[in-house]
């Protein structure tokens, strides 16, 4: 189960960077002369991507900032352009492009970002994973698939987890919730990430028979079925991901 739950990490640590790849956006900018209206296209191509990347409330404070610090040298911030389409008119220009803007976790952009901290969250976010286990003779109080989707974590990086001793006991089936129900969750364990899950394992007998010798332990063991989905409360994206 080791391969497949760093595949489960690997896909859901992807869903959660969504948002830090790069976007594709077609817009139109407006200004005196074309290449006025070119570059105001770049600028409102970067202020919509930025404008998924940081919560709205966080824009209006720090306008100025990212007036001065980003948006001025929107350029910069895209892999490349295209000029779709370039109109004069009585008032100037109007100019559409379709570019990509480099949101990616190593660029440019997202540096800028992080220096100036307003994506601190998409960098170290505080992750809580349930997910309750299933046997086919009894309850599991500690699951063995939680603990492993927390240990892959952990080891690909994601070090602020939330202990979610109190609340596992609470709910039966998390996997079913719905999103108003998530998010609630989410608040209340004040969690950036939430995984939630179920597993289902079932014994194939004693651990010695996978040995040399086929020697008996009396140590039993089992194989598991992990199904997940993350919920990313700053955007409520849902994205589901499962390993056997």
């Amino acid at each position: 189960m080791r391969k497949q739950l760093i595949v489960l990490v690997a896909i859901l640590s992807m869903a959660m960077c969504s948002s830090a790849l790069a976007k594709n956006i077609t817009i139109t900018g407006v200004g005196m002369t074309e290449n006025e209206a070119t570059n105001d296209a770049l600028r409102c191509a970067v202020e919509q991507a930025v404008g998924v990347l940081i919560d709205s409330e966080t824009i209006v404070e720090k306008n100025v900032v990212l007036k001065d610090q980003i948006y001025t040298n929107s350029k910069g911030f895209v892999n490349q352009y295209k000029v779709i389409s370039a109109q004069q008119n009585m008032d100037g220009w109007a100019v559409t492009i379709n570019a990509d803007v480099d949101t990616n976790p190593d660029s440019k952009l997202m540096n800028e970002l992080t220096r100036l901290g307003l994506i601190n969250v998409l960098r170290n976010p505080k992750i809580a994973v349930m997910i309750p286990e299933q046997h086919l003779r009894y309850r599991i109080p500690d699951p063995a698939g939680e603990t492993a989707v927390i240990k892959a974590f952990i080891e690909a990086g994601f070090d602020n987890m939330i202990d979610i001793s109190k609340e596992r006991m609470q709910y039966n089936n998390p996997f079913n919730l719905s999103n108003s129900e998530l998010e609630q969750l989410a608040s209340s364990m004040q969690a950036d990430i939430l995984v939630v899950g179920q597993a289902f394992s079932e014994g194939v007998g004693d651990v010695g028979r996978y040995l040399p010798g086929n020697q008996r332990t009396n140590v039993a063991s089992c194989r598991a079925r992990v199904e997940a989905k993350m919920y990313v409360a700053r955007t409520g994206q849902l994205n589901a991901a499962v390993a056997k």
